[in-house]
Protein backbone atom coordinates (compact mmCIF):
# COMPACT_ATOMS: atom_id res chain seq x y z
CA UNK A 1 0.00 0.00 0.00
CA UNK A 2 2.02 3.05 -0.88
CA UNK A 3 0.80 6.11 1.32
CA UNK A 4 1.75 10.24 1.29
CA UNK A 5 5.12 10.20 2.26
CA UNK A 6 5.23 13.76 4.66
CA UNK A 7 8.87 14.32 5.21
CA UNK A 8 10.36 15.36 1.58
CA UNK A 9 7.42 18.16 1.78
CA UNK A 10 8.34 19.05 5.04
CA UNK A 11 11.79 19.16 4.13
CA UNK A 12 11.21 21.26 1.14
CA UNK A 13 8.90 23.72 2.76
CA UNK A 14 11.84 24.20 5.58
CA UNK A 15 14.91 24.63 2.95
CA UNK A 16 12.75 27.35 1.38
CA UNK A 17 11.72 29.15 4.79
CA UNK A 18 15.30 28.97 5.35
CA UNK A 19 16.10 30.43 2.24
CA UNK A 20 13.69 33.29 2.40
CA UNK A 21 14.39 34.08 5.94
CA UNK A 22 17.95 34.83 4.90
CA UNK A 23 16.81 37.00 2.16
CA UNK A 24 14.52 38.83 4.30
CA UNK A 25 16.76 39.18 7.22
CA UNK A 26 19.51 40.48 4.84
CA UNK A 27 17.82 43.05 2.54
CA UNK A 28 14.10 43.21 3.94
CA UNK A 29 11.22 42.25 1.64
CA UNK A 30 12.27 43.92 -0.84
CA UNK A 31 15.22 41.71 -1.31
CA UNK A 32 13.41 38.88 -3.06
CA UNK A 33 13.20 40.89 -6.35
CA UNK A 34 17.07 41.12 -6.39
CA UNK A 35 17.65 37.58 -5.32
CA UNK A 36 15.08 36.18 -8.14
CA UNK A 37 16.62 36.56 -11.13
CA UNK A 38 14.34 35.23 -14.22
CA UNK A 39 17.41 35.53 -16.57
CA UNK A 40 19.38 32.93 -14.10
CA UNK A 41 16.63 30.59 -13.90
CA UNK A 42 16.28 30.12 -17.12
CA UNK A 43 19.60 29.23 -17.83
CA UNK A 44 20.22 26.82 -15.51
CA UNK A 45 16.83 25.49 -15.46
CA UNK A 46 16.65 25.53 -19.35
CA UNK A 47 20.20 24.22 -19.38
CA UNK A 48 19.77 21.39 -17.03
CA UNK A 49 16.66 20.12 -19.25
CA UNK A 50 18.67 20.34 -22.37
CA UNK A 51 21.46 18.24 -21.02
CA UNK A 52 19.44 15.70 -19.40
CA UNK A 53 17.45 15.43 -22.63
CA UNK A 54 21.23 14.53 -24.45
CA UNK A 55 22.54 12.58 -21.79
CA UNK A 56 18.83 10.11 -21.78
CA UNK A 57 16.91 8.04 -24.16
CA UNK A 58 13.22 9.66 -24.43
CA UNK A 59 11.86 6.55 -22.01
CA UNK A 60 14.33 7.50 -19.27
CA UNK A 61 13.45 11.42 -19.61
CA UNK A 62 9.27 10.69 -20.02
CA UNK A 63 9.70 8.63 -16.82
CA UNK A 64 10.76 11.59 -14.82
CA UNK A 65 8.06 12.73 -14.16
CA UNK A 66 7.10 9.14 -12.20
CA UNK A 67 10.01 9.07 -10.89
CA UNK A 68 9.52 11.90 -8.64
CA UNK A 69 5.82 11.30 -8.10
CA UNK A 70 6.96 7.61 -6.87
CA UNK A 71 9.23 9.54 -4.20
CA UNK A 72 7.00 10.88 -2.69
CA UNK A 73 5.34 7.63 -2.12
CA UNK A 74 5.75 5.72 1.07
CA UNK A 75 5.48 2.07 0.25
CA UNK A 76 4.65 0.25 3.40
CA UNK A 77 4.68 -3.71 2.83
CA UNK A 78 3.44 -5.06 6.36
CA UNK A 79 5.35 -8.48 6.67
CA UNK A 80 2.65 -10.10 8.46
CA UNK A 81 0.14 -9.34 5.97
CA UNK A 82 2.30 -10.57 3.43
CA UNK A 83 3.14 -13.94 5.54
CA UNK A 84 -0.80 -14.26 6.19
CA UNK A 85 -1.34 -13.91 2.68
CA UNK A 86 1.20 -16.71 1.68
CA UNK A 87 -0.33 -19.22 4.10
CA UNK A 88 -3.78 -18.46 3.47
CA UNK A 89 -2.95 -19.07 -0.50
CA UNK A 90 -0.56 -22.42 0.83
CA UNK A 91 -4.07 -23.76 2.70
CA UNK A 92 -6.36 -23.11 -0.11
CA UNK A 93 -3.77 -24.67 -2.51
CA UNK A 94 -3.44 -27.94 -0.46
CA UNK A 95 -7.03 -28.13 0.27
CA UNK A 96 -8.78 -27.38 -2.96
CA UNK A 97 -5.51 -27.29 -6.01
CA UNK A 98 -3.78 -24.79 -7.73
CA UNK A 99 -6.58 -23.88 -10.01
CA UNK A 100 -8.43 -22.49 -7.22
CA UNK A 101 -6.28 -19.90 -6.23
CA UNK A 102 -6.74 -18.54 -9.64
CA UNK A 103 -10.12 -16.78 -7.93
CA UNK A 104 -8.00 -15.94 -4.91
CA UNK A 105 -5.17 -13.81 -6.73
CA UNK A 106 -7.24 -10.66 -7.61
CA UNK A 107 -7.67 -10.43 -4.09
CA UNK A 108 -3.49 -10.02 -3.13
CA UNK A 109 -2.48 -6.45 -3.62
CA UNK A 110 0.68 -6.78 -4.77
CA UNK A 111 1.42 -7.15 -8.19
CA UNK A 112 4.64 -9.08 -7.88
CA UNK A 113 3.18 -11.99 -6.06
CA UNK A 114 0.02 -12.05 -8.23
CA UNK A 115 2.05 -12.75 -11.19
CA UNK A 116 3.96 -15.54 -9.59
CA UNK A 117 -0.04 -16.93 -8.23
CA UNK A 118 -0.37 -16.69 -11.49
CA UNK A 119 1.58 -18.35 -12.88
CA UNK A 120 1.55 -21.25 -10.30
CA UNK A 121 -2.00 -21.56 -11.70
CA UNK A 122 -0.99 -22.42 -15.08
CA UNK A 123 0.97 -24.96 -14.78
CA UNK A 124 4.29 -23.93 -15.30
CA UNK A 125 7.28 -25.43 -13.71
CA UNK A 126 8.05 -23.88 -10.17
CA UNK A 127 12.16 -23.49 -11.64
CA UNK A 128 10.48 -21.77 -14.69
CA UNK A 129 8.54 -19.06 -12.29
CA UNK A 130 11.62 -18.94 -10.39
CA UNK A 131 13.56 -17.87 -13.29
CA UNK A 132 10.34 -15.48 -14.25
CA UNK A 133 10.19 -14.18 -11.10
CA UNK A 134 14.23 -13.24 -10.73
CA UNK A 135 13.74 -11.68 -14.09
CA UNK A 136 11.20 -9.38 -13.13
CA UNK A 137 13.35 -8.11 -10.19
CA UNK A 138 16.36 -7.72 -12.33
CA UNK A 139 14.51 -5.51 -14.69
CA UNK A 140 12.99 -3.81 -11.82
CA UNK A 141 16.38 -3.35 -10.15
CA UNK A 142 17.80 -1.71 -13.63
CA UNK A 143 15.25 0.29 -14.39
CA UNK A 144 15.33 1.82 -10.81
CA UNK A 145 19.45 1.84 -11.19
CA UNK A 146 18.87 3.88 -14.62
CA UNK A 147 16.47 6.24 -13.08
CA UNK A 148 18.30 6.85 -10.68
CA UNK A 149 21.07 7.64 -12.71
CA UNK A 150 19.06 9.96 -14.87
CA UNK A 151 18.40 12.01 -11.04
CA UNK A 152 21.39 11.92 -10.20
CA UNK A 153 23.09 13.68 -13.79
CA UNK A 154 20.32 16.03 -12.96
CA UNK A 155 21.62 17.06 -9.65
CA UNK A 156 25.24 16.87 -10.89
CA UNK A 157 24.44 19.30 -13.46
CA UNK A 158 22.43 21.98 -11.26
CA UNK A 159 24.82 21.43 -8.49
CA UNK A 160 28.18 21.75 -10.63
CA UNK A 161 26.86 23.24 -13.89
CA UNK A 162 29.25 20.04 -15.66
Amino acid sequence: MKKFDLMPVIGIFLGITVLLLAIFNNAGAGGIVFFIQIASILIVGGGTISAVIISFSFQEVKSIPKVLRESFQLQKQDLNDLIDTFIDLSGKARREGLLSLEASADEVEDPFIRKGVLLAVDGIEPEVIKDIMMAEVVAMEERHRKDELCLRRQGNLLQHGE
